[in-house]
């Protein structure tokens, strides 16, 4: 895992040790701290990182079973659409579109599922940069913690079947 450390955004990394993500979180302080950083950055207004920050905050709301989840995750998906829709083939997009899906069949919407494995696959298209898919898989893990009743089971099929070729 030190490898797969090494090539994570430093944004990414810095949220999966708040979330204590076990490959790679160190001691944190949870959620809730993610949850600051994540406010903290999308005031700042940078149009091309609100959708990564919106799925951010998704996921650690989530993680703290807080309102607002979903509310989150729809933020997400629709950054995520909107930069799509100025490059089809934006990486970052498609994976906070994945991860934005995922989220949202999470949160009371599973018809997402499909869409979420259907954007990942897009997303493996595109790119196959293991720094790119390792950074999806350790944020999916994290969501998918909160997955009880197997609604990512399709997704999280997927993620690893690109883990392993």
């Amino acid at each position: 895992h030190a490898r797969a450390e090494q090539r994570l955004d430093p944004d990414a990394r810095r949220f999966a040790e708040h979330m204590k993500f076990p490959p790679l979180g160190r001691r944190s302080w949870g959620p809730r701290a993610a949850l600051s950083l994540t406010g903290a950055a999308r005031a700042m207004n940078y149009p091309t990182e609100q959708a990564t920050l919106w799925l951010l905050e998704g996921i650690a709301l989530s993680a703290m079973g807080a309102d607002g989840a979903h509310e989150a995750f729809s933020q997400a998906l629709a950054g995520a659409e909107a930069m799509l829709a100025l490059a089809a083939r934006n990486v970052d997009a498609l994976a906070a579109r994945a991860l934005a899906c995922a989220g949202l069949a999470l949160s009371g919407e599973p018809s997402r599922a499909g869409e979420a494995v259907a954007t990942f696959t897009q997303a493996r298209t595109v790119t196959a940069a293991a720094g790119v898919l390792d950074q999806v898989a350790s944020l999916f893990d994290v969501l998918a913690a909160g997955d009880d009743q197997g609604i990512l089971a399709q997704y999280r099929d997927a993620v690893q079947r690109t883990q392993q070729q």
